[in-house]
């Protein structure tokens, strides 16, 4: 059955998650036990240890799994996450902690900085890096091509000309083989394991690259639309918690606005 839900995931959806998130939930219910009951006591016991986004994974997978199996049960409603400010790290903290840090440790540095550069100044989520070939990349134009999974459109995103050096560096010591960066399956997650025993005083992931992008380019003035089409978001609400508590920027247009009562 489970190899069966496997293929039909494969052919409807992005990626196995919820493939993962069932299969986990087989493990403690049998497939002839599910019911409204055992569903509810799963659910309450994962509550437990896990965050609500979570929660709501698990929800959302067994509502496919249960259209794929034909089952009309009940699930729990989906629950309200709590709303956090993104964490993130200045361009400051970047290149003065992080990137000598993977000068020392990494037996590869220059594809290593050119990843996390490209990152920082790009905002891509990681399963799109994968994605990238050299040819999606104009060094000239100094932006690259994305199809953006989430949204399900071709986009483009820029970076400065210092990455375009940087990456040109790279690509002229190591040929292209599976993607632009030579990414494999794990790379991106193995990059920020071996980074992160060296960084304990932040959450240090692929996730807080991208808030960092998006951070550094409002705290330069970019509005809240510029910042939905530079990080590919298609609803505003996704981009706003960008804005609306931005402690830093905050800060400043609060003591721009109180010198002008002074």
């Amino acid at each position: 059955m489970l190899d069966k839900f496997k293929e039909y995931i494969k052919l409807n959806y992005s990626n196995l998650t919820y493939y993962y998130r069932v299969r986990e939930f087989l493990k403690e219910v049998s497939l002839e036990n599910i019911s409204e009951e055992t569903i509810q006591k799963f659910i309450l016991t994962k509550k437990e240890t896990k965050a609500i986004e979570t929660i709501n994974l698990y929800i959302k997978a067994l509502k496919v799994f249960l259209k794929f199996l034909k089952k009309d049960i009940e699930l729990p409603k989906l629950f309200k996450p709590i709303e956090k400010v993104p964490d993130y790290i200045d361009l400051d903290y970047f290149e003065k902690q992080i990137i000598p840090v993977v000068e020392c440790i990494f037996k590869n540095p220059l594809r290593t900085k050119a990843v996390l550069y490209f990152m920082f100044y790009t905002g891509l989520r990681r399963n799109e890096l994968y994605t990238i070939k050299r040819k999606d990349i104009d060094l000239k134009e100094r932006e690259v091509k994305i199809y953006a999974q989430k949204v399900k459109t071709e986009e483009v995103r820029f970076f400065p000309q210092k990455i375009a050096d940087l990456i040109k560096t790279y690509f002229s010591v190591e040929p292209e083989i599976n993607n632009a960066f030579n990414l494999f399956k794990n790379t991106v997650t193995n990059i920020f394991k071996t980074l992160k025993p060296h960084f304990k005083d932040i959450k240090l992931r692929p996730g807080l690259f991208r808030h960092s992008y998006a951070t550094y380019l409002f705290e330069q003035g970019a509005g809240a639309l510029d910042l939905q089409k530079f990080l590919g978001h298609k609803n505003i609400q996704s981009t706003l918690k960008y804005t609306n508590r931005n402690k830093t920027v905050m800060k400043k247009k609060y003591d721009e606005f109180t010198k002008r009562k002074r």
